[in-house]
């Protein structure tokens, strides 16, 4: 993958906030144009293996595949509020307890 950012002349606003334009191209042909922001402090490091090293979180993407085909993804709404531990679900049966004594 090389990843390498795109100069703009102006300023790409989504939902408020202040876009950078970065492109990632893949072995396989395909190419993601992303358009992220660094205004907002991220608390998570883990995610998806195209947006890993982003300096911020990504409010649009468009991935183009080799053969030409284009979707775009975009955000149309923003909720900063913190997730219950609630709507998650840990399968007791692929984790390991150690007793820490």
């Amino acid at each position: 993958m090389a990843q390498e950012e795109i100069a703009t002349d102006s300023t790409i606003n989504i939902l408020g906030y202040r876009c950078k334009a970065l492109q990632l191209k893949w072995s396989d042909g395909s190419i993601y144009d992303i358009l992220y922001t660094d205004e907002l402090s991220l608390t998570v490091n883990q995610f998806e293996l195209g947006f890993k090293n982003i300096p911020g979180l990504v409010l649009a993407y468009t991935i183009t595949s080799a053969k030409g085909m284009r979707i775009k993804y975009q955000a149309t709404q923003l909720d900063l509020s913190p997730l219950s531990l609630s709507l998650f679900t840990i399968n007791n049966e692929l984790y390991q307890a150690i007793d820490e004594k």
